[in-house]
């Protein structure tokens, strides 16, 4: 399995808990030196455990998780982020979803399928928990009706949950657009060159801050079944979002839709832009409990003093920022400082 030939490159680990079902993993395609133990045994023998645990209560500033880094800029590192970095994250989001969300939480559904190793999903369940919004998940590939292992005449994941909220990442949103766009085309030239005019007309109103009832009726609510029919909020994250695809996914799915900038470092909190911005391909404000400082990239020939627009590299201070990175001192010292 592709896991065994990746053992090389990762010598630590000890021990793989792995679900049953999908394919027999075989202890000798690690080596003696790794236990693989099905998922089913570990809740067995956590339950014939003669010792009772006791909970311990977290301080804030002790570990919650670690977090890898995508690998962007070479080999993925350990991000050690702690509980007060995560509460802090969740309490940035507090001014952005309060009006919109919070006061109607037992009325939404939020899909989860993004990995948890994404620290954009680690946050948005935590803070979705703690406001007691409803909560189902999916995959990435059973997202849509037309998902790469979803059977054909089966529904996916949006159309069985019906979710009034998810987060997505461009990758994701490029699959939804392809099936919106899919939808069209099968309707035939006359239809979607209608459809196109329609999404284009509401998208220039959309800019100018009006309303299109009309269009939203006849024209979105059939693109909008392709993601359940309920959606009305979307927040997006985890790399550049086209200007372009953002304004297709507001319109066709007549939604309210925040993009937001942000790492592993910072717990993926640095700044979001509002429910009611009208614009597209902008990150947004600083969060609330977010220090930004612009400051000169001297390699690149960037200046805080260029312009018309200042130009450099953003430092970014707060309570949601990492303690650093695990066992890589030499990493932290060059990315991390005390303010």
């Amino acid at each position: 399995p592709k896991l065994a030939k990746l053992h090389a490159k990762t010598p630590l680990v000890k021990t793989i808990i792995y679900i049953e079902g999908i394919k027999e993993l075989k202890s000798n395609d690690f080596g003696s030196e790794v236990e693989l133990i099905p998922f089913k045994r570990l809740v067995s023998d956590g339950e014939a455990a003669p010792e009772t645990l006791t909970g311990v209560e977290p301080q804030p500033d002790d570990t919650a998780v670690i977090l890898y880094t995508s690998g962007s800029t070479g080999t993925p590192k350990g991000v050690v982020l702690t509980h007060k970095n995560f509460m802090a994250s969740v309490v940035s989001l507090l001014s952005i979803l309060n009006r919109d969300i919070i006061h109607e939480a037992d009325k939404h559904r939020y899909i989860a399928y993004l990995p948890l190793a994404h620290s954009l999903e680690f946050v948005a369940e935590t803070f979705f928990f703690s406001v007691g919004v409803r909560m189902g998940y999916g995959t990435a590939f059973t997202l849509t009706n037309q998902g790469t292992a979803i059977r054909r005449g089966d529904k996916g994941d949006l159309a069985l949950l019906r979710p009034t909220i998810m987060t997505a990442v461009p990758l994701i949103l490029d699959r939804i657009r392809k099936t919106i766009e899919d939808t069209i085309d099968r309707k035939g030239p006359f239809a979607k060159e209608l459809m196109t005019y329609a999404l284009t007309y509401k998208s220039y109103w959309d800019r100018r801050g009006y309303s299109t009832p009309l269009v939203n009726k006849f024209v979105c609510a059939p693109v909008r079944a392709q993601v359940g029919g309920a959606l009305r909020y979307m927040v997006v994250g985890g790399a550049p979002l086209s200007p372009e695809t953002q304004r297709i996914m507001k319109s066709a799915l007549n939604i309210k839709l925040l993009q937001g900038f942000g790492s592993t470092e910072t717990c993926a909190a640095t700044a979001v832009t509002d429910f009611d911005d009208l614009n597209c391909g902008l990150i947004g404000a600083p969060l609330h409990g977010c220090k930004l400082k612009l400051q000169d990239w001297e390699e690149g020939g960037y200046r805080a003093t260029d312009k018309p627009n200042p130009r450099g590299e953003l430092i970014v201070s707060g309570d949601f920022v990492a303690k650093g990175y695990y066992k890589l001192d030499k990493q932290t010292a060059e990315e991390f400082e005390e303010v």
